[in-house]
């Protein structure tokens, strides 16, 4: 069998002062390998020079990394977008009121009894951080030179949409989980109520004894802790339950899924009522060391819970002062979710 010098970088590989031999098997091992991971460089190489032979063909058609993405978020809480632009705090004002009782309003005629019951009214002040965002892209002028002889791939657009996904990825964590300076989302408020016997189990476990009891279950429950002065209107369920759902209430008589009857239930409460799937929601995304899932009811009203956006995604002028590095910025203001009336969201968890 034939012998091959094993050689590196730096010439014949030597192993105890003799240089070292491979049969052809080993030989051929060697080569494979080394093969096989300069394929691997060149599949992951960052930038636009790639190898090529005069049969080599670049399509058109560009595959681009994807994300978790929550579509049409105002679904879940209202966004005042514009107001308050380039403030450093938003304030909003709640109002109490204050009076005795309806009765305490009679005036007895027959005994000359006028005095007068009064009814006040209260005012407080809910105040909110204002966090300024800005972040650049740039690139030089051998970069947009090099990538236009591709001929399919632009590299400022490209850059740009990266600058606003970024934006919009952030702005969608902040929604359900806050920020990492101590603000509070939609699934981890404070001030809300928590609930843990409503619900035991996923939903999607439940046989159809128990799905009823937990359809007849949650609105009173939230009823009794809004006092009687608010329906809900939005339930947020982990999507690992909710994509379950799509199973029927009875095997034995498939007619209606799960999640059919529950949107149904709930909208006899309010027409605008909306389940909505929330990977937030699941154990290991909330950020409360994987223990719980997160149900989450309550009323979508601007009034009552929303985030502010006081200057949304704004794509500043690319420019460059000596026409060969360019630089381009995006600014924003963003505050945390805030909750303005804490009896009209409810949370239910469950360990399961």
């Amino acid at each position: 069998m034939s012998e091959y010098l094993l050689k590196n970088a730096n010439g014949p590989v030597v192993y105890n002062g003799r240089q070292y031999k491979l049969n052809e098997i080993e030989y051929n091992c060697v080569q494979n390998l080394r093969e096989d991971a300069a394929h691997k460089m060149r599949n992951n190489s960052l930038g636009v020079d790639v190898s090529i032979t005069s049969l080599t063909a670049i399509l058109k058609d560009i595959s681009e990394q994807k994300f978790f993405t929550i579509p049409n978020l105002s679904d879940y809480i209202p966004f005042n977008v514009g107001e308050g632009a380039w403030a450093n705090e938003l304030v909003t004002y709640r109002t109490f009121q204050f009076a005795q009782d309806f009765e305490d309003g009679i005036i007895d005629t027959a005994t000359g009894d006028s005095k007068l019951s009064s009814v006040d009214t209260g005012v407080d002040a809910v105040h909110q951080k204002v966090h300024s965002w800005a972040k650049r892209i740039g690139f030089s002028l051998f970069e947009l030179k090099k990538c236009a002889l591709v001929n399919n791939y632009n590299l400022q657009q490209q850059k740009v949409e990266d600058l606003k996904e970024n934006w919009d990825l952030g702005i969608q964590k902040t929604v359900f989980l806050g920020t990492k300076t101590g603000g509070k989302g939609l699934l981890n408020f404070t001030n809300a109520k928590t609930d843990t016997s409503v619900i035991t189990k996923p939903l999607a476990t439940m046989d159809a004894t128990e799905f009823n009891t937990f359809v007849e279950t949650l609105p009173a429950a939230y009823r009794t802790n809004a006092a009687y002065s608010a329906y809900p209107n939005r339930l947020v369920i982990p999507e690992s339950d909710y994509l379950a759902l799509v199973g029927y209430t009875s095997p034995n008589y498939p007619l209606r899924t799960k999640l059919e009857v529950l949107e149904q239930s709930l909208k006899s409460l309010s027409p605008d009522f909306k389940v909505l799937p929330c990977a937030y929601a699941n154990k290991d995304q909330n950020g409360l060391g994987g223990s719980k899932n997160i149900y989450a009811l309550y009323r979508h009203d601007p009034r009552s819970l929303r985030i502010n956006i006081p200057i949304p995604f704004t794509m500043l002028q690319v420019s460059s002062i000596n026409g060969f590095n360019f630089d381009g910025v995006a600014i924003g203001q963003f505050s945390d979710a805030i909750l303005l009336r804490p009896h009209e969201l409810m949370y239910f968890t469950c360990n399961a």
